[in-house]
């Protein structure tokens, strides 16, 4: 015997189609990255329980290394597509000290009800033609026919059998159709917006050495070459207007990465009397450098999405091995993750920085 169920949860203004991997808000379609889906439907599914975080990490992201915080910005994703404000639970409870719940009243269809099929040994099974215009999951019970009806029945079946190859592939030709229209649909619902882009020159001086853009991509921040050393700039794309986030300085500008809220810059620096590199962070329209001491890099930061944690390698000559890490935006709870050894050799190390600065070949503990 062979249960079929049909998974559709509604909520609220909200129905869930698990098999279709589809979210409808009022029937309109509604834009779900592949782990957000997941994690509703997971929710949806244990819904009334407390599914702890380790529990979702676990269902959610089997055999995948992601942090906590993942799962904290994909609930905060959910919540903004019900449009939750704070200090509201309709749909998800956050249990402090325990995890999640979802607590919004999930009704089935009554397309979700199951339907049984018992199969029993017959030399033939005889189906009505009218069943091939509808859905699988829509037979009703009662369409399922009895092979011992009779004769009747046998020549329905033989007749229907003279179109059955016509029928087959004219099915066939509409599941292809439903299914690449359910691909371009589920990637128009993205609301991935397609421009031809161009290339345009920002600078013509020559003398730009680093450079990112803000989240936004409306402003560039590159480092730019000066007589005395580098000063850090800050240009509005779109009008060409510039102003200087920080005055020229004997250093150079290794790695420069912006926060997601497009307020921050992370500026990695050496040079001068640095005997490691430096972290500064420093606000996009300029102020006072607070310099992060906890890492030395060799290069730009790779910030998360909520801006709170960041990844970094290092380098330690000394140790002969180079790190993998990630800590706090503020360089605080540093966790080493990987390490890889490696031989120290003058060719390893940077042609720019034996260049520019000779310091480096003396103190090599960095490289």
């Amino acid at each position: 015997m062979e249960t079929l169920a049909k998974q559709i949860f509604t909520f609220a203004d909200f129905e869930l189609d698990a098999a279709k991997l589809l979210l409808l808000k009022q029937g309109k379609a509604v834009a779900l990255n592949p782990k957000t889906f997941d994690l509703l439907l997971t929710l949806v599914e244990n819904r009334g329980q407390v599914l702890s975080k380790e529990d979702l990490l676990n269902k959610v992201w089997a055999d995948q290394f992601v942090e906590e915080n993942n799962l904290t910005v994909q609930i905060s994703a959910l919540r903004k597509i019900f449009g939750e404000k704070k200090g509201e639970h309709q749909f998800i409870v956050t249990v402090p000290g325990k995890g999640y719940k979802f607590v919004a009243d999930v009704q089935t269809s009554e397309d979700e009800k199951e339907i049984v099929i018992e199969s029993h040994k017959f030399s033939r099974v005889l189906i009505e033609e009218d069943i091939v215009e509808k859905d699988e999951d829509e037979i009703p019970a009662e369409k399922i026919i009895n092979p011992r009806r009779g004769l009747e029945e046998h020549k329905r079946q033989k007749a229907f059998s003279k179109i059955s190859p016509f029928i087959f592939y004219s099915s066939l030709g509409v599941i292809l159709t439903v299914f690449l229209a359910g691909i371009w649909f589920w990637d128009s619902g993205k609301a991935v917006e397609k421009k031809q882009f161009s290339i345009a020159k920002l600078t013509s001086s020559g003398k730009v050495s680093n450079a990112t853009l803000t989240p936004d991509s409306k402003y560039a921040v590159f480092s730019q070459t000066e007589d005395a050393g580098e000063s850090l700039r800050l240009r509005h794309i779109e009008t060409g207007s510039q102003t200087q986030i920080l005055p020229v300085r004997a250093v150079k500008y290794v790695g420069l990465s912006v926060s997601p809220e497009g307020n921050l810059i992370y500026a990695t620096v050496f040079g001068g009397d640095m005997r490691d590199p430096q972290i500064w962070r420093v606000p996009l329209l300029g102020g006072a450098i607070e310099e992060i001491r906890e890492i030395k890099t060799g290069g730009a930061v790779s910030l998360s999405p909520d801006g709170r944690r960041f990844a970094f390698t290092e380098s330690r000559g000394a140790l002969k091995e180079t790190h993998f890490g990630i800590a706090d935006s503020n360089g605080a709870n540093k966790q080493i993750l990987v390490r890889a050894a490696y031989e120290l050799t003058e060719a390893r190390l940077p042609a720019l920085s034996r260049r520019n600065f000779p310091m480096a070949q003396k103190n090599r503990e960095f490289y």
